[in-house]
């Protein structure tokens, strides 16, 4: 509920500041008054000596308060995305390019488990580490940032999603050698 100006005015007195001295204060309900700069202050305190109670009490409300007005929540998302089409593209680009290899893990991650694999969380870094970058189809080196993880046999041939069936690979050659198991390119 949002107070009118002259409440406001009336709700603030000239006193004195039982933090910092006389300026003009806010009425707390405890007695005492504190200024704006020494809540702040106060406030600041507080959330260094507690930060889980803080983070998460405000966590809970934000999340109270989607459960309770879902609709309303996305259908002003939908208005946003509408009216920044291309706000939106532009973050989403960016968070893109800052997470590259988190996608591509998801992705892998969820054609493994639509083939029903085993499916065990293999980090690209490691895997271009533990190749040296080295194409494991052509054996030329890959550069870090064009890389792709290749199944060595194919998901679709009922191979695994885990770190002995993966290799690094040139986006090209992964391309040529498709759902082939175990193919050599010249």
């Amino acid at each position: 509920m949002r107070h009118s100006l002259s409440a406001v005015r009336e709700s603030t007195r000239q006193g004195r500041c039982s933090v910092c001295g006389p300026v003009r204060v806010l009425p707390r309900g405890d007695g005492t008054f504190r200024c704006s700069v020494a809540h702040k202050q106060t406030m600041e305190k507080a959330h260094a000596a507690n930060p889980d109670k803080y983070r998460e009490s405000s966590r809970t409300r934000t999340e109270r308060y989607r459960d309770q007005n879902r609709e309303a929540c996305l259908a002003r998302t939908r208005q946003w995305n509408n009216v920044n089409a291309e706000r939106k593209a532009e973050l989403y680009a960016a968070w893109y390019a800052d997470n590259r290899n988190r996608v591509y893990d998801n992705n892998a991650k969820r054609r493994a488990l639509e083939m029903e694999a085993f499916v065990e969380f293999v980090d690209r870094q490691i895997v271009y580490e533990r190749d040296e970058g080295i194409c494991g189809i052509c054996g030329k080196h890959v550069d870090h940032d064009k890389f792709e993880v290749d199944h060595i046999v194919a998901l679709t041939k009922g191979g695994l999603h885990c770190y002995e069936n993966v290799q690094v690979s040139h986006s090209r050659c992964n391309r040529r050698k498709y759902n082939n198991a175990k193919i050599t390119l010249p």
